[in-house]
């Protein structure tokens, strides 16, 4: 009898696997006993690392193996285990009789399996259906435990939001991190942005979880998150475990999420919580807000004593009808004081403040440039939108991989892949926010690309023209350019407009830089001088 000779392919899907009962080394030395004791050949083994058994696609190995096999006089291939080649019946299937063309035979070590008898092929497909059926089913066995914990009120593993840590499996308040999450509830009801929020928790050298800086997507993320008022979110997400034929994993959002009493301390309480997402939901950036253009200054007005936006309230006095800006807190929730303002004078204040600051040369110069820059910011945006998607990317696959990971190994082992595939879901729902935020920015980026020309133009003349307009296309105008006002006493102190870079107006005629993040001045008695910071 001649010699016989043979081929191994190996395979890992995760570096944790790589170093754990079936890692290549391992794989690798049961196919060589193997052969070394049927006296067999073994001239090559394939071998592919961190690749997904659920395709075959960019498995550079496996390819390989299939060309050597058909330019080579090859008898047999061997793997460890069915699971190794592939787990889906297609794969399998289609693998088998590329082999069965060519005369080679396959088999299966710890399956038992052997194509050389008939027996041994009928084996290989039935091994191929249980194998799908096994991966199909421990996928929603995970799903459904994971389902039961949250109803029960448990964490589902995976990190721990800022404010609390993780011992074990349960979560503890963080009173340090706390503080954080508190801060950020009390500033928003305040009246603050996420991203101004977010700059002043950096300001102060306040870190995220994981040591890095805040941003405007992650506060809208801590102010909805459930689990601050002490309640459990599970399957926000379904359809988790199914390719599209791209071999990508969908992501549609559950209308009938589980969001059940959590085992853990709350740290924001019912009330608060609730305030939160009703500001939220009435944001004019979540849904925006139309103004009957009566009150030229209704939202753009904000309160001396708590930052919170200003509208009009109608006060009725011996057949004579007043009105005033007034708080909204105050209006709302009698918090805060009235602090009103007529709105004739405060109007007409604005008005000439207006004309007076939109004319100056030197303002618009200072606008100009922050056009420029803005312009440059779509750019950045692009690419920072590429880098995300090729991270989310990344962390699907490795999803995949994972959920491969849930046929092998111990118990120990398939509780880690558990943590690990929470961890990597919670990663990918993190990242496809920050793609839908990044996304948004870069459409709204877009449309504010100006024509420097343009803005010289409009500059020139809006000042002179917008008290002939009616109040509607004055309030228009208005709130195309002007971001908040800002009062102190019965007067306007500070305007913002929605450029970068800040300017002041004072009657000392001295300079200072403004934090502000939009363009702004600031006004005192009698308007003497208007100083720019470059």
């Amino acid at each position: 009898m001649g010699i016989i000779n043979a081929v191994g392919y190996i395979r890992v899907s995760t570096e944790e696997q790589a170093t754990d009962g079936y890692s290549l080394e391992n794989q690798k030395s049961v196919i060589h006993t193997r052969c070394k004791n049927e006296g067999w050949n073994l001239n090559r083994t394939f071998q592919d690392r961190g690749k997904s058994g659920s395709t075959i696609e960019k498995r550079e190995g496996l390819k390989e193996l299939l060309n050597y096999v058909r330019e080579y006089n090859i008898d047999y291939v061997l793997v460890y285990k069915l699971s190794r080649l592939s787990r889906k019946i297609s794969d399998v299937a289609s693998i088998a009789e590329h082999f069965e063309n060519l005369g080679v035979k396959f088999i299966s070590i710890e399956d038992k399996i052997d194509t050389s008898s008939v027996t041994g092929k009928y084996f290989l497909m039935m091994a191929a259906i249980f194998a799908e059926m096994e991966r199909d089913n421990i996928i929603l066995q995970v799903k459904g435990g994971m389902e039961q914990k949250a109803r029960q009120g448990e964490w589902n593993g995976g990190s721990p939001p800022l404010g609390y840590d993780l011992v074990d499996k349960k979560l503890l308040v963080n009173r340090k991190e706390a503080e954080i999450i508190v801060y950020i509830f009390n500033e928003y009801l305040k009246g603050k942005g996420y991203k101004a929020i977010s700059k002043e928790l950096n300001d102060k050298g306040w870190k995220t979880k994981k040591g890095k800086n805040f941003n405007g997507v992650g506060i809208k993320e801590i102010l909805r998150n459930p689990t601050y008022r002490g309640q459990i979110r599970w399957a926000y997400r379904k359809e988790w475990n199914k390719l599209d034929s791209e071999y990508k994993r969908k992501r549609k959002y559950n209308e009938e999420l589980i969001l059940s009493k959590g085992i853990h301390k709350a740290i924001i309480n019912k009330a608060v919580f609730e305030e939160v997402q009703q500001r939220i939901e009435n944001n004019p950036r979540h849904t925006m807000k139309r103004f009957d253009g009566k009150h030229l200054l209704s939202g753009l007005l904000r309160c001396p004593d708590c930052g919170y936006g200003m509208s009009i309230q109608i006060v009725k006095r011996k057949d004579k009808v007043y009105e005033y800006y007034s708080c909204n807190q105050y209006q709302t929730y009698k918090r805060c004081k009235a602090n009103s303002i007529a709105k004739n004078k405060v109007e007409e204040e604005f008005l000439a403040i207006f004309q007076q600051a939109i004319a100056k040369p030197e303002i618009i110069e200072t606008m100009l440039k922050s056009v420029s820059k803005l312009n440059n910011q779509s750019t950045e945006i692009e690419k920072n939108l590429e880098r995300k998607k090729r991270e989310l990317k990344t962390l699907k696959s490795k999803e995949s991989k994972l959920f491969d990971e849930l046929l092998e190994g111990n118990d120990n082992y398939k509780n880690t892949v558990r943590i690990r595939i929470q961890e990597v879901t919670d990663k990918i729902a993190s990242i496809e926010l920050e793609i839908k935020a990044a996304m948004i920015s870069l459409e709204r980026s877009k449309d504010s690309n100006f024509d420097s020309n343009e803005i010289m133009l409009l500059f020139s003349k809006v000042g002179k023209v917008i008290r002939l307009l009616d109040k509607p296309k004055q309030q228009s105008l208005v709130r195309k350019l002007v971001t908040q006002v800002k009062v102190e006493g019965k007067s306007i102190k500070e305007v913002q407009f929605s450029f970068q870079k800040g300017l002041d107006v004072d009657n000392k005629g001295d300079s200072e830089e403004s934090p502000s993040a939009n363009l702004s001045f600031r006004v005192q008695e009698g308007m003497v001088n208007l100083i720019i910071n470059s």
